[in-house]
């Protein structure tokens, strides 16, 4: 399956980051992308919920994990594009009017895309 042959490659990344930064290493099955965070959702409306991603249209775009970084306000360090794909791009828009729509509160801050590489620590003063 092409998902596990990436999860597992993303992984060899996290473990290579781990490495370098120490901290904790995510387990290969908790790996993923985040599109949408909507935090806690009620059992009962998760119907609603698929409902809305369901109405989703997904063109297929290649995602090329070039740039590595750690974020100083949560300390995770992460894999990501340069630039993210227009169609990546566009099926975040869509998830988000759907759910929007369907009423679902979401955090709407800009998408930035990226991929939890596994990697915490404990990060130096800036300075």
């Amino acid at each position: 399956m092409a998902g596990e042959s990436v999860r597992a490659e993303l992984h060899d990344q996290g473990r290579r980051l781990h490495a370098e930064l120490a901290g904790r290493l995510t387990r290969a099955a908790s790996i993923h992308m985040t599109l949408l965070f909507l935090g806690e959702v009620a059992e009962t409306r998760l119907d609603a919920l698929h409902a809305a991603a369901a109405g989703v249209s997904i063109e297929p775009f290649s995602l090329l994990l070039e740039r590595t970084a750690c974020w100083r306000h949560n300390r995770i360090a992460w894999v990501g594009p340069v630039r993210t794909p227009p169609a990546l791009e566009d099926l975040v828009a869509q998830l988000r009017a759907r759910v929007d729509e369907a009423g679902f509160a979401f955090d709407r801050k800009p998408f930035a895309a990226h991929v939890h590489a596994g990697a915490q620590r404990e990060l130096p003063p800036a300075g």
